[in-house]
């Protein structure tokens, strides 16, 4: 995933931070924590890509934005 900068395979607050930049957010940071609120399921701080992505993807939803312009190449 563009994203994942160190390719861990998991998103920190700074990944989150600059992903909802990317995506026009007015407040990148304030997105990042809900999202890793709503979406890190075993609290570690990080959405795993594998496991958690489901949950991030509906929080982007839920805000409106749209996931379509990306592909499974982008996320692994």
């Amino acid at each position: 995933m563009q994203f994942d900068a160190n390719g861990d395979k998991q998103l920190c607050k700074e990944e989150l931070k600059r992903a909802f930049s990317q995506l026009g957010a007015i407040i990148p940071g304030y997105r990042a924590r809900r999202c890793l609120y709503i979406a890190d399921a075993d609290g570690d701080g990080k959405v795993d890509l594998v496991n958690e992505l489901d949950h991030l993807v509906r929080y982007a939803l839920k805000l409106g934005y749209s996931v379509n312009q990306y592909t499974n190449n982008n996320i692994a």
